[in-house]
């Protein structure tokens, strides 16, 4: 299993306690030294492997294509997001899975609902700053994508951030 930018690694350490393989990686060196300890701390780093690379050289480090690949909450912030999702793709077996999940504002609306937000929604979240109108970009990039006709995807739209160990069945 691959984790692109699996950050913390709590929802790989989660598959990997359950004997799974995982390949975690991350560009950042102080999340994957985090993650590492994470690991080591629920006594699952034996099953885990952490890279220093971007998404798009994730084949350049798998022996072979994987079932599965999480893409949860790095989407947003890729410069390139078809090529990142491309080079993810490619890793994939043929019956592999990929599960993404990116920003969603609709999400983001019903979370302030519940929360009580009404000031914030009534001026229509209003904020402007570059990530809503890249989120945005990112937005219509990956419909772009799961519309054209892509197999094997499984799209989970959700807020950021979305996972969490307690989340893995």
């Amino acid at each position: 299993m691959l984790d692109a930018g699996g950050g913390l690694g709590q929802i790989s350490s989660g598959l990997a306690q359950r004997g799974h393989q995982i390949l975690l990686c991350d560009l950042s060196a102080e999340m994957l030294r985090r993650a590492h300890q994470h690991a080591e701390a629920q006594g699952v780093s034996h099953n885990m492997k952490f890279r220093q690379i971007a998404v798009q050289q994730v084949g350049e480090h798998l022996d072979t294509p994987v079932d599965l690949v999480l893409f949860h909450a790095v989407l947003e912030w890729v410069a390139e997001p078809e090529k990142a999702h491309q080079a993810l793709y490619d890793a994939l077996r043929p019956s592999g899975v990929m599960s993404v999940m990116f920003f969603n504002r609709h999400s983001l609306v019903f979370r302030n609902l519940t929360l009580g937000n009404f000031g914030y929604l009534r001026v229509n979240m209003a904020k402007k700053n570059r990530r809503s109108v890249r989120c945005r970009q990112i937005t219509r990039a990956i419909l772009r994508m799961f519309t054209a006709g892509l197999p094997h995807v499984v799209s989970t739209l959700s807020s950021v951030p979305a996972y969490a160990s307690s989340a893995i069945t």
